[in-house]
C-alpha cells in the first residue's frame, strides 16, 4: 500500500514539474527546493532510503532519525556520506548534524506531540523524559523511556510478552508486518535489545536496554544514546497510534 502512494506522489509531482518546465516557470520561480519540501510533506520513499538508513546504522543512529524532520537532514547525511571517507571524522560531522536539527525546539515539539498521542499514566513520564533531555540530563531521560518500551510493543500487538526473545519476536513482527525495512529490526536486536552481563558488553551510544536497566554503565550516557532513545519512543508512539 505505501509503495502505491509514493508511485502515486512520485508521478504527480513529476507531472507538475513536466508542465511548469513546459511553461517555463520551472527554473523561473527555482521550485527545486518546493517540490523537496512537497515531498518531505507527504512522506515519499526515496531511491537512497535504505542507504540512508544503513549508514545511519553504521554509525549507531536509529533508522528513523529524521523522518519527522525537514528533507534536507538525509540530503546533508548522504552528502557525509559521499565526501567522507574517515570513518570516526564522519561520526562526529554526523553528530553534529543530527544534534543540530534535534535542537530545543524540535524537542519542544516532539513534546506537544506526545501529549496529544499518549493519555494514559504514561503521558506525564515521556514528557518529562524530553524536558530533562533539554536539561542535559542525559541519564533522566533514559532511565524514563526504557522501562516502556516493553509495554509499547505489547499495546501495539495486543500481546503480554516480558521474555527478551519473545519481545524480540514480537517487534520483529510488528516491524515485517509494516514494511520496514530489516534494519530496523537489527537496530533493535543489536543496539537495544542486544545481550549485555557486564560492564564489558555494553556498547557506547546507544540505548541498550539490559546495560541501562541492571546499571552497567561505564560512563555517563551520552546525548546520543538518550536522542535515539527518544527516537525510538517516537517510533512506537506512532505505531501504537497508527493501531488504533
Amino acid at each position: 500500500m505505501m509503495d502505491y502512494f509514493n508511485y502515486i506522489n512520485n508521478e504527480y509531482i513529476n507531472n507538475i514539474k513536466r508542465l511548469l518546465t513546459l511553461s517555463g516557470l520551472y527554473d523561473l520561480l527555482n521550485l527545486d527546493n518546493i517540490l523537496i519540501d512537497f515531498k518531505s510533506f507527504f512522506n515519499v520513499k526515496f531511491e537512497d532510503d535504505e542507504e540512508y538508513m544503513n549508514y545511519l546504522y553504521a554509525h549507531k543512529w536509529h533508522p528513523y532519525t529524521g523522518y519527522h524532520l525537514d528533507y534536507k537532514l538525509k540530503k546533508y547525511i548522504m552528502q557525509i556520506k559521499r565526501t567522507i571517507s574517515d570513518y570516526q571524522l564522519a561520526n562526529l560531522t554526523i553528530d553534529k548534524t543530527i544534534f543540530h536539527y534535534y535542537d530545543k525546539n524540535t524537542v519542544k515539539s516532539l513534546k506537544i506531540k506526545w501529549r496529544k498521542s499518549v493519555n494514559d499514566y504514561r503521558k506525564r513520564v515521556l514528557l518529562q523524559s524530553l524536558s530533562a533531555f533539554n536539561r542535559y540530563e542525559y541519564a533522566l531521560t533514559i532511565c524514563a523511556l526504557v522501562p516502556m518500551w516493553t509495554v509499547f510493543i505489547n499495546n501495539i500487538c495486543n500481546a503480554d510478552v516480558h521474555n527478551v526473545s519473545d519481545i524480540k519476536a514480537k517487534y520483529n513482527k510488528i516491524m515485517s508486518d509494516k514494511n520496514y525495512s530489516a534494519i530496523y529490526n537489527e537496530y533493535f536486536d543489536n543496539f537495544i535489545f542486544y545481550k549485555c552481563k557486564n560492564t564489558s558488553e555494553v556498547v557506547a551510544d546507544v540505548p541498550g536496554r539490559h546495560a541501562i536497566a541492571h546499571g552497567y554503565f561505564t560512563d555517563y550516557p551520552s546525548k546520543k544514546s538518550a536522542l535515539n532513545a527518544i527516537i525510538f519512543t517516537d517510533l512506537l508512539i506512532n505505531l501504537e497510534n497508527a493501531k488504533s
